[in-house]
């Protein structure tokens, strides 16, 4: 039994190798730039996506908050509840 498992395992492993190569080079043609910027950009992405929607729900003076179909009118127990995580509107 353990001899079919290890040769199964063997199996899976050269067939990981022979892909990895393919996979690295679409990898390389969508990303050419170092992997540290990739880490940089979509971390500034988040956080100018974050601001963005804090500053659309703050500054709108709004207290319904569309998501997806759903709309929610906030009252003042949800803002409280979502006050540290979504600032002052709590979408959820």
């Amino acid at each position: 039994m353990s001899d079919v498992v290890t040769a199964m395992v063997r199996k899976n492993i050269k067939r990981d190798q022979t892909s990895e190569r393919n996979v690295e080079a679409l990898s390389r043609s969508l990303w050419p730039w170092l992997e540290s910027w990739l880490l940089t950009l979509v971390s500034l992405l988040a956080v100018l996506d974050y601001i963005s929607t804090y500053a659309v729900l703050e500054f709108s003076g709004k207290t319904v908050c569309l998501r997806g179909r759903s709309a929610c009118q906030l009252g003042p127990a949800d803002e409280r509840v979502y006050k540290l995580v979504l600032g002052r509107h709590g979408c959820w």
